[in-house]
């Protein structure tokens, strides 16, 4: 069916059918805005419903976006970022990521009122929280005289804020932002280093400026862009870089900034000799009184956030721009990096080091070879516990990881000879030289870590250590994702996850590899929310990062980064993978933005059996439900997608017999999805000369889609299904077998071999057997 919407072209915009309240003049009139009468269609209507956004309050919106004038060239960059939004189709005709075409940024781009609401809303979620972002357009509003019952609530506008979030995150107007607010020294001071005490007793703010002010400083800047106002000059904070940004990216201002101590000129984009329509002074927030050498036009002060309100302790107030590949590790480290890359000894130790842990993590992975196994909570042992050691497949370990890190972190390619020289090491050699290179970077590192001094008593820059923690996590991280709008990380993101990595580690990790020593005393329960690969994904590319949540199919962020499994796309054609999908977008079911979408609540786990002498599965799902047929042959499904209040619910519906097209199971993707990436850090597989494992295992029974095997005492059974009779198997519940999959680039005798040296090597006292699920030839 045709959308309504889309059948008229000269009807896709919320405009005004007068233009009373849109002044340009600096203000807006409230009474005429009321009295304005808008042309909207049902189906434009139906698209802003949708989005979660209130009609009313995009109307104030674009009332505040007609502030600004664009240029021409600003125009065209808005324009060309809307072009390049994405949508990737999902699992069932209704499911999709990222921005629909009838979504509803594309609706206000077909007027001018729009973009500009769109410029000031999108630049918005690139530097600050949608909560911060929030009080800023509330401030705005009572800044521009609006009677209180006009003014749209806090939810309000950050509803409309997530709407829009993430439209211009592949664009360089995040790089621009970083790239200008790290000129400013507290840009460096984030979340972690503000806990040091720093030089000269300054004692840094979060970076922040108030709502209020610049709130007063974007109106400002409209009036510049219409020209009413010919300059104003910003004292301020790294934020004052944000006003920055976008009077040079949206508005093409002539934009300078200099050092208040100093008068340095540390950033301009004209050559110019007319004067200049925005200047920043950078100055520390806390520091009262400062004289700029010179004052054009008007001047404004940012204020610092802390001075004038009680921040929560949760909420997230440091600014955030997005940082190349090329320079994440001399942006983030700065001096300490230096250093390593500034020396040949170090750059040797360094790369060595790195080389080493991949070669490692390659020997942990394939279990094969002696490593020492701290014992773990319930009998767990420690680095082989698969449930915790998402980051264990091939792709995640060895050569392929050092090309995944040299691809991603090209500061490290001058260190790629040596890293491809220790991977390819023996495993125990590999480990002692590991061990020899941390005693030297630890004895050359000032921080406070490999000092023994007590935690945050200094701040003598990074550990040299935890960043090479960090290369490993990143390139572990990324092996596993799939990121085809080239999404850059989040400069909060890459802070996080260094102090994540600190804090984690009381010494200097000997073994790296992905795993957190301090998980293994948590409950089983819990594992395969601490270490979800969508969480991971998040931190490195998001400003907010989620609570762990179980059984997550897909998340949306405040800040509009989507990550989703591979497995759940359209294009797979329904087969598993422990890969996933970054993009910039939010989760849609019919045009509808929801924030996450987790496994169906209350399904019961499925038994399945083999009927003797068929080639039938029998499926009994709960404690009293009916056992039913599941033919090999069967390949078909539904997906039941459940609107809640707090998000997606989504299961499979498997029809079990042609006869009775009532009688069904229901499978919970993340279930499955969760058990087959334990299974790919199990397997270890070269391709080629394996070991001829099946030839010494004994055949106990040969059906139709299942062979049972007796190999060193321990039975198996190898399952060959279709793939949805994969996902069933991966909700099943087994209280004494291993259940693991063998993919399509692993053979059968590495399986198990694999599956029984786990057993045998981790799990003895826990699994008699394995299952293992392959699929069927076609």
């Amino acid at each position: 069916m045709t959308d309504p919407a889309s059948t008229s072209g000269g009807s896709l915009s919320l405009v005004s059918s007068s233009h009373k309240g849109f002044s340009t003049s600096g203000t807006i009139n409230w009474n005429s805005l009321v009295d304005t009468t808008f042309n909207a269609t049902v189906g434009i209507l139906s698209r802003v419903s949708a989005a979660g956004v209130d009609p009313y309050t995009l109307v104030v919106a674009q009332a505040l976006g007609s502030q600004f004038q664009l240029t021409k060239l600003g125009h065209e960059r808005i324009i060309t970022a809307l072009e390049k939004l994405a949508s990737f189709s999902g699992i069932g005709n209704a499911l999709s990521f990222g921005f629909g075409i009838d979504h509803l940024v594309r609706v206000m781009a077909k007027s001018e009122q729009g973009l500009l609401c769109l410029a000031l809303c999108g630049s918005l979620n690139e530097c600050y929280s949608t909560d911060l972002a929030a009080e800023i357009l509330i401030e705005m509003v009572k800044t521009a005289e609006a009677p209180a019952s006009l003014q749209p609530s806090i939810l309000q506008w950050k509803a409309f804020l997530q709407a829009c979030a993430g439209i211009f995150s592949t664009t360089k107007f995040p790089l621009l932002l970083d790239g200008i607010m790290r000129l400013h020294p507290s840009y460096h001071i984030d979340s972690f280093q503000a806990q040091f005490p720093q030089p000269d007793g300054y004692q840094p703010s979060k970076c922040c400026s108030s709502p209020q002010s610049l709130a007063a400083v974007l109106l400002a800047l409209a009036r510049v862009t219409h020209g009413t106002l010919a300059s104003i000059t910003v004292v301020g904070g790294a934020d004052a870089g944000f006003i920055v940004a976008i009077a040079d990216w949206f508005f093409d201002l002539s934009v300078e900034i200099s050092d208040a101590k100093t008068g340095e000129i540390l950033y301009k984009n004209h050559q110019r000799s007319e004067s200049v329509q925005l200047s920043a002074i950078f100055t520390e927030t806390r520091q009262a009184n400062v004289t700029p050498l010179q004052l054009m036009g008007k001047t404004y002060r940012l204020e610092d956030v802390d001075m004038v309100m009680r921040t929560d302790e949760h909420r997230i107030t440091y600014l955030s721009g997005r940082v190349q590949w090329a320079e994440i590790l001399h942006t983030l480290c700065g001096s300490t990096f230096e250093k390593l890359l500034g020396s040949p000894k170090y750059q040797e130790i360094f790369g060595a080091a790195i080389g080493c842990l991949a070669c490692v993590a390659a020997g942990v992975a394939t279990a094969r070879e002696a490593f020492p196994r701290p014992t773990g909570a319930a009998g767990h042992g420690g680095y082989h516990d698969r449930e915790l050691a998402i980051f264990l497949s091939a792709e995640c370990t060895g050569k392929e990881l050092i090309g995944i890190i040299v691809k991603y972190l090209p500061e490290l390619t001058p260190l790629r000879s040596f890293m491809e020289r220790t991977v390819r090491s023996k495993f125990s050699e590999a480990s002692e030289s590991y061990a020899i290179y941390i005693r030297e970077l630890t004895a050359a590192c000032n921080c406070d870590k490999c000092n023994d001094s007590p935690w945050g008593t200094s701040n003598n820059g990074y550990c040299m250590v935890i960043i090479l923690h960090l290369v490993i996590r990143i390139g572990q991280t990324l092996s596993l994702v799939n990121n085809p709008s080239q999404l850059q990380p989040s400069r909060v993101g890459l802070s996080k996850l260094y102090e994540e990595l600190y804090k984690s580690n009381a010494t200097p990790d000997p073994i790296p590899i992905g795993l957190d020593q301090t998980a293994l005393s948590r409950e089983p329960e819990s594992k395969a929310s601490m270490w979800h690969i969508l969480p991971s994904v998040l931190t490195l590319f998001s400003k907010r990062i989620p609570l762990p949540i179980v059984d997550l199919c897909a998340y949306s962020t405040d800040d509009g980064v989507c990550v989703y499994w591979e497995a759940l796309s359209g294009s797979l054609g329904g087969r598993l993978s422990n890969r996933v999908t970054l993009i910039p977008g939010q989760i849609l079911l019919d045009g509808k933005r929801y924030s996450k979408m987790i496994d169906r609540l209350h399904l019961e786990p499925i038994n399945i059996s083999l009927q003797e002498g068929t080639d039938t599965l029998f499926v009994n799902q709960g404690a009293y439900g009916t056992v039913t047929p599941l033919p090999f042959s069967h390949n078909e499904t539904s997906v039941l997608l459940k609107e809640t209040t707090t998000g997606l619910q989504v299961a499979f519906e498997i029809p079990t017999h042609a006869k009775n097209p009532r009688d069904c199971i229901y499978v919970s993707p993340a279930r499955s999805l969760n058990q087959y990436t334990i299974s790919k850090s199990i397997i270890s597989c070269e391709g080629s000369n394996c070991t001829k494992h099946l030839q010494n295992a004994e055949v106990k029974d040969t059906k139709a889609g299942l062979i049972k095997y007796i190999y060193q005492g321990l039975s198996i059974d190898v399952y060959a299904v279709s793939p949805i009779q994969q996902w069933c198997l991966g909700n099943t519940t087994y209280v004494d077998r291993l259940l693991i999959y063998c993919t399509e680039n692993q053979c059968i005798d590495c399986c198990l071999g694999s599956a029984v040296e786990y057993v045998r090597y981790t799990m003895p006292h826990t699994y008699k057997g394995c299952v293992i699920i392959r699929a069927a030839e076609e």
